[in-house]
């Protein structure tokens, strides 16, 4: 779990390059969860437990700090699919749509749909677990219908085998079908496998951040908005 989530935050780099955090700052975090997650003398599995339940949210914690607003749903979402170990190719097709691979499937059957919305649809079939989508599709019109039109796509239940689907997998099929809920619908499946702690990123407090710094010789920088004035915080 700890080189799992080491290597979630480095990735942040790609999103914005003022995103860096050493191996020195993750160790130090990391020992920190060993000494303060709940002890279990009695069982090593449910130590274990608790260690990665503590480390995991306190690093969530941490490094919601330095990002921006919009970002800290992208850091929960990352860590939520990398602790899953979700399949590459399927992350990368919910992000991408699949627009490497070729469509098939010939022009969209129904009035209803855009046909550039058929076309993605027809690439899922490319995907492991996805094959038979567009021929169920196709056999159960009203219900795809139903979630197409629906106001709340994201907590409809799809139809068929489809709602038994892999969590990931009906990502995909919304990110194709209503893509303007696929926000509302990443931030129900961060809460489902992580907690909904995951999805309220806590509020500035300066003084738990320096109870956090433990090195006093090392700086705090922060970066402040237009308008912003913390003279009121530092004051505190």
């Amino acid at each position: 779990r700890g080189a799992i989530l080491f290597f979630c935050i480095t990735e942040l780099g790609n999103v914005d390059p003022m995103y860096e955090y050493s191996l020195q700052w993750y160790m130090d975090l990391f020992q920190r969860g060993l000494r303060e997650s709940l002890p279990d003398p009695e069982s090593r599995d449910q130590r274990i437990i608790n260690i990665n339940d503590y480390f995991t949210y306190s690093l969530y914690k941490n490094v919601c700090r330095s990002l921006f607003e919009r970002h800290k749903l992208l850091i929960a979402f990352i860590m939520a699919i990398k602790v899953m170990g979700c399949d590459a190719t399927e992350v990368r097709f919910l992000l991408t749509g699949g627009t490497d691979l070729p469509s098939g499937k010939g022009s969209c059957p129904v009035e209803w749909l855009p046909h550039v919305t058929w076309e993605f649809l027809c690439r899922t079939t490319q995907l492991p677990g996805m094959a038979t989508l567009v021929d169920d599709f196709k056999s159960s019109e009203a219900g795809w219908k139903a979630v197409y039109n629906s106001r709340q796509p994201h907590e409809e239940t799809l139809p068929g085998v489809w709602q038994e689907a892999k969590p990931l997998h009906k990502l995909i099929i919304l990110r194709l079908l209503r893509p303007d809920k696929l926000v509302p619908a990443v931030m129900q499946f961060v809460v489902d496998h992580q907690g909904k702690k995951f999805v309220d990123p806590p509020l500035f407090d300066l003084p738990s951040i320096f109870e956090d710094a433990e090195d006093p010789w090392v700086p705090l920088i922060f970066i402040l908005s237009s308008g912003a004035d913390p003279f009121a915080e530092v004051m505190k």
